[in-house]
């Protein structure tokens, strides 16, 4: 006999869009966005909350590269979802150079700390301004120099 509980998740999000009472999916799609724009807030405090448990994570000797991981894809997921690019892709990338890290076993600060740098500077911005994709794509070959050997 399993000592195993089961616990029922609330989902505010999907409470905002019940259908079962025959909701055409144009109210259900509304509600959902309305539901999504009154969440933005406290998602955007999320994010931050991450880039500063990151910040504060690369710190560490040794850093805990698993948990840094972790925040960093919430990033990437919550930023997505909410049409932040920029900082989704700048989290995505930092995803990308942990697991290089990860893969040969050394730690580069130097690259850690732009990648915090820019996920600090990216979450800060509250103005929609568009972001200069050179700083993207210069993070993506900062990414091709740490998955090459040597």
């Amino acid at each position: 006999m399993s000592d195993a509980r089961i616990f029922a998740v609330s989902n505010p999000l999907a409470d905002a869009v019940d259908v079962r009472f025959g909701l055409e999916v144009s109210s259900a799609l509304g509600r959902a966005g309305a539901a999504m724009e009154a969440a933005k807030p406290g998602i955007m405090k999320a994010i931050d909350a991450s880039i500063d448990e990151i910040e504060a994570l690369c710190k560490a000797d040794p850093a805990p590269l698993d948990r840094i991981f972790q925040l960093s894809n919430g990033v990437l997921g919550l930023a997505g979802a909410y049409g932040l690019e920029p900082l989704s892709r700048c989290a995505g990338l930092f995803c990308d150079a942990l697991d290089s890290m990860r893969g040969d076993g050394r730690w580069r600060a130097d690259a850690v700390k732009i990648y915090v740098r820019t996920l600090r500077a990216l979450g800060d911005r509250s103005d929609g301004a568009v972001v200069d994709t050179d700083v993207l794509k210069s993070l993506e070959v900062m990414n091709q120099r740490l998955a090459s050997p040597g």
